[in-house]
């Protein structure tokens, strides 16, 4: 069956800092994710900055928890990553949004979903703007997705994610012999 996004997921943006405040390098527990933190599979982790302490009480409503999805939504679009538990409750830039799945979709099988070719192609058309890119939240709300059961969507996502598993060992094979 076709659903749109926003009847099976609820999907909130992310918020920039504070007018004024910076954020820093020093490690806390309040990672920002940027767009420019990803590298293509997953976040660079040793690049991230973080919010102060003090700033993090002014935006904590706007955190990405583990199993959301991240969607790029401004500049480059649909960037998609799935959160672990090193980014639990990181705090999300205005430049993305998450991406909470109900209880009748598999994340992994969303996940896989967003970055598809036919995923990819209804975010690329739902964008507007000319100058700058944007993908509103109304907008996403109505990306068509073919939704099978909930077994065979995990049996998909599952396939899928270990040819990612393959593809990262690879990679990392690849870096170790360049180094």
């Amino acid at each position: 069956m076709k659903f749109k996004l926003g009847d099976i997921s609820t999907i909130k943006g992310g918020k920039r800092l504070p007018k004024g405040e910076k954020l820093q390098e020093i490690r806390n527990n309040h990672p920002y994710l940027r767009i420019v933190d990803f590298d293509g599979f997953d976040f660079n982790k040793r690049n991230l900055q973080y919010v102060p302490n003090n700033v993090f009480e002014k935006i904590q409503k706007y955190t990405i928890s583990k199993d959301d999805i991240f969607l790029s939504i401004v500049g480059t679009i649909g960037i998609v990553a799935l959160i672990g538990d090193e980014l639990d409750r990181a705090s999300l830039t205005e430049n993305a949004v998450k991406i909470t799945v109900s209880n009748q979709v598999n994340k992994n099988y969303l996940y896989y979903f967003l970055q598809s070719q036919l995923g990819q192609e209804q975010i690329n058309s739902l964008s507007v703007g000319s100058t700058q890119k944007k993908l509103p939240i109304k907008n996403i709300k109505k990306i068509e997705i073919n939704l099978p059961s909930l077994a065979v969507q995990k049996g998909i996502a599952h396939k899928l994610r270990i040819l990612d598993e393959k593809i990262k060992l690879n990679r990392k094979i690849n870096d170790n012999l360049t180094a």
